[in-house]
């Protein structure tokens, strides 16, 4: 079960809609289909990412709950995943390192109030990162960026129009 997020202070929140042009075709369910390749193929979403290791996290709920570890070369990063089908939420909980803390980012797919489906994008940790101000802003605008290279990814495949 994941660790309350209470405690955790919010760092970033964005949401990032289907444009127009693809809504006809990706809609909620397909947007969490395609998080959850995410979370079983992340390389294909990130090129940052090396390889990774994905397995079964829990023997009650295989579909469920993940353990992760994502290389990127220079660093690995471990998570646990859950996958909550009911209120289509992905909360990755990362592990924390030396140079990072304990941090969770939640995706959660819903539709938009003009009717586009929509991922929004909350990063919380147990304390800021222990950065300049402008590296902050640098490391905000790299997940902005990489969340808008997952939803397109996962456009892509389903439309098969803007392949990255």
């Amino acid at each position: 079960m994941p660790q309350s997020c209470e405690k955790l202070l919010k760092l970033h929140e964005h949401t990032l809609a289907v444009p127009a042009e693809a809504a006809g075709d990706v809609d909620e369910a397909a947007l969490w289909d395609g998080l959850k390749q995410f979370v079983r193929t992340p390389e294909r979403f990130n090129e940052q990412v090396v390889r990774s290791s994905v397995t079964a996290g829990a023997s009650d709920m295989p579909q469920a709950v993940f353990e992760r570890t994502l290389d990127f070369g220079s660093h690995r990063v471990a998570d646990t995943v859950y996958l909550n089908p009911q209120t289509l939420t992905v909360r990755f909980d990362v592990h924390p390192t030396q140079l990072y803390p304990r941090s969770v980012l939640s995706m959660q797919v819903h539709r938009t109030p003009e009717g586009n489906a929509a991922v929004t994008f909350t990063y919380q940790a147990e304390r800021r990162p222990d950065a300049p101000e402008t590296v902050r802003a640098l490391i905000v605008r790299a997940w902005e960026q990489k969340d808008a290279a997952i939803l397109k990814r996962i456009i892509a495949d389903k439309t098969g129009f803007g392949r990255p």
